[in-house]
């Protein structure tokens, strides 16, 4: 295998094109930016998204906010939040605060074909990865990652995509539902974006993620498609800042129908899970889309993107959901959840931060 060197990462890219289309900079600023990009690359450190930049995005982002108008500042962020292909209103947010781990790697090459992993979002539930393929065989018009292994330092297994899935059988698989997005072209040099989104139940903190990629799937322009099989295989560790994150708890309100609850918000979702003492019916739960609402103050209704529900031997029911609700969302510190659980029936609890 065979690494290439990049000049810069996606991310100054994506805010450099921005800058140089924009008529708010004035030509002196872009001949500055133009000469810092032709200054030698510095190592960077692997953390938030404004330590993450190099120093003339940074300048960019200051230049922006100072000198310019709100709606190309509000652009900005809008280019931010779009480094995943498909995120979450909550990761979105998540992102344009800064918690994003943004990765400066060069391209694993095999097989004419190389990738790279751009950039992270990691917390208890959810794990964003962004991806750029690079490839330099003629007359391609998309290419993805098809068989694959994502492993942490523990040699958990927090995603698998192989053709022999079925004699796939190792223990320490997480349990686990993924979300891959259609891949985007870059640039007319046959470079793609790509992501993967898993949300977890049991996702753990991780100190490391390694990739073991076994095939790309590529499509030529006469829409015929060959996987290239190959090994690329490398390891990212995880940074510090994100390591160190703590979700926030929600203390609730007493209902006798509720045997036990907790809710904890992450930087990416809501997570909300309760036993309670009678059986629940998922035919009454799922019939309305209303018979579960999660509202704040201001009466704002929350989507929820996931739930699990089953009932116990005793009949008790056991009903976890995950809401699209960032920690960095405004009026979630007092929300009410609303859930219709039986024909007749139905429960109401006041969660406070």
């Amino acid at each position: 295998m065979k690494k290439q060197e990049n000049n810069f990462d996606e991310i100054d890219k994506i805010l450099f094109k921005a800058f140089e289309n924009s008529p708010d900079v004035p030509d002196s600023t872009k001949h500055t930016i133009h000469n810092a990009f032709k200054l030698p690359r510095k190592q960077k450190k692997k953390n938030y998204v404004y330590s993450t930049l190099q120093k003339v995005a940074i300048f960019i982002v200051t230049f922006t906010i100072l000198t310019t108008s709100v709606v190309f500042a509000k652009d900005i962020i809008n280019f931010i939040t779009n480094l995943f292909t498909n995120s979450t209103k909550a990761i979105d947010t998540a992102v344009a605060n800064g918690y994003i781990q943004n990765v400066d790697m060069d391209f694993i090459f095999d097989n004419n074909i190389g990738i790279k992993t751009n950039n992270l979002v990691i917390d208890e539930n959810n794990l964003d990865i962004s991806f750029t393929y690079y490839t330099d065989i003629a007359n391609i018009t998309n290419m993805e990652i098809h068989e694959y292994i994502i492993r942490d330092e523990n040699n958990n297994i927090i995603g698998v995509e192989l053709d022999d899935y079925a004699n796939f059988n190792e223990p320490n698989k997480i349990s686990s539902r993924s979300m891959k997005s259609g891949t985007k072209i870059i640039d007319s040099n046959n470079k793609f974006t790509e992501s993967i989104l898993y949300s977890s139940l049991e996702l753990p903190k991780l100190n490391s993620l390694t990739f073991e990629i076994k095939s790309f799937i590529l499509t030529n322009s006469n829409d015929k498609q060959k996987k290239y099989e190959g090994n690329w295989l490398y390891t990212i560790n995880i940074d510090n800042n994100i390591m160190k994150r703590n979700t926030e708890k929600y203390s609730t309100s007493y209902n006798e129908v509720i045997k036990s609850i907790s809710a904890e918000q992450s930087e990416t979702s809501l997570k909300i899970e309760l036993t309670l003492n009678e059986e629940i019916n998922e035919d009454v739960l799922l019939k309305e889309i209303d018979n579960i609402k999660l509202t704040n103050i201001l009466n704002e209704k929350y989507p929820y993107f996931y739930m699990y529900n089953n009932n116990d031997e005793n009949n008790n029911g056991h009903l976890i959901i995950e809401f699209d609700i960032s920690k960095y969302f405004e009026n979630t510190n007092s929300l009410n959840l609303y859930i219709k659980y039986n024909t007749d029936k139905s429960l109401n609890v006041h969660l406070l931060k």
